[in-house]
C-alpha cells in the first residue's frame, strides 16, 4: 500500500509515519502542489492523508479534487476546522464570491 501524507507540520508526519510503519506501507510526504503532483503522477497512491488548517490547505485540497478525482482522500482536522466543515456540509447555502 502507498500512502501520501500531505501536511505542513513535521510532528504530525512523524506520528503518522510511526503508526503506519508496523505495516507494509510505503509512505510519501508532500507539502506543495508541485510535490503532490510529482508523487501522484509517478506512484500508484492508495490513500492520501491530509491536514486541513488554513486556506493554503484548501488550495491543496482543491488541486487534488480537480486533478485526481479517483483518489481515496482522508482529511485530518482540528476541532474548530472539523466543526466548520461539518456545518458547511450539512447546511444549504448560496455562496457569493467577493472580489
Amino acid at each position: 500500500m502507498n500512502v501520501l501524507i500531505v501536511n505542513q507540520t513535521q510532528p504530525l508526519y512523524e506520528k503518522l509515519s510511526r503508526m503506519l510503519s508496523d505495516h507494509t506501507i510505503n509512505i510519501f510526504r508532500a507539502e506543495t502542489i508541485n510535490r503532490i503532483a510529482e508523487i501522484l503522477n509517478q506512484n500508484e497512491i492508495d490513500l492520501v492523508l491530509m491536514e486541513i488548517h488554513s486556506l493554503s490547505d484548501v488550495a491543496l485540497l482543491d488541486f487534488i479534487n480537480r486533478n485526481y478525482k479517483d483518489i481515496n482522500l482522508q482529511l485530518i482536522a482540528d476541532n474548530v476546522t472539523n466543526r466548520l466543515l461539518t456545518t458547511l456540509k450539512e447546511g444549504k447555502y448560496t455562496i457569493f464570491q467577493s472580489n
